[in-house]
């Protein structure tokens, strides 16, 4: 893997595993608090962006941004990408004339719910539709590319650890929805994109780490799951096998 590069377009859950590897030079470059909905979709023309600066966090605020003026994806250096569905939690809404993601950061920061137009309800057909025609553009961007993409298959944990014991995560019912949704998100997209491996973690190490560095959460994993998922990157990349 030496001098390999690697982009992740999803969330902490793909980003994590470099870090808790201390594998950070294998990052080319990383986009967050977006999605395959709304990346190559029109974007909000600069003039007329929101005040982002009412986001305190600099990281935040970039991802934002980048997401309402559908900046270009800075795949250059990278030989790979990681996508993963995680942030797709976040739904999807309309402002100015753009698609955007409803992370938290925007609509608890630039503009409330109530006054975004909602894109579709999560889960429907017309999701599922979307979805499917925003994979056949990805799949057409990928092939001008000639990158390679890497599927992480991850998923909302139910369970997290406590005193050598496993408790039930909160928001049972949003963590069966989800990973419903991400199911068949993920049958589409790999029925569209060509995909040459797969981030596939053992289920008995889906578990929540309540010590994490960003907290509880059903995204942030105790770290023999970082461990398994690097050995599954290493595999692909290295030698080639498909998991």
């Amino acid at each position: 893997m030496e001098n390999c590069k690697i982009f992740i377009l999803g969330s902490c859950v793909s980003r994590d595993i470099f870090s808790t590897m201390d594998k950070d030079e294998y990052i080319g470059g990383y986009r967050a608090r977006t999605s395959i909905h709304t990346v190559f979709k029109n974007p909000i023309p600069l003039g007329m962006l929101p005040d982002l600066s009412v986001i305190e966090s600099n990281w935040q605020r970039r991802m934002v941004e980048f997401d309402f003026t559908k900046k270009p994806l800075e795949i250059e250096d990278s030989e790979y990408i990681i996508v993963d569905f995680i942030d797709e939690r976040f739904q999807k809404g309309f402002l100015l004339g753009s698609m955007i993601t409803l992370s938290d950061q925007v609509t608890r920061k630039i503009i409330s719910k109530d006054k975004l137009v909602p894109a579709f309800k999560q889960g429907t057909s017309k999701d599922y539709n979307h979805w499917r025609g925003s994979c056949e553009v990805f799949a057409n961007w990928v092939l001008n590319t000639g990158k390679k993409v890497i599927l992480h298959r991850s998923r909302f944990s139910e369970v997290h650890t406590r005193d050598g014991k496993l408790e039930q995560n909160p928001k049972q019912a949003f963590i069966e929805k989800m990973n419903k949704i991400i199911t068949k998100y993920e049958k589409i997209f790999i029925n569209k994109v060509p995909v040459v491996g797969f981030i596939n973690v053992k289920n008995d190490l889906l578990v929540s780490d309540p010590e994490h560095i960003w907290g509880l959460a059903p995204f942030h994993y105790i770290p023999e799951y970082y461990e398994n998922a690097w050995s599954q990157i290493y595999s692909i990349i290295s030698e080639g096998i498909v998991t």
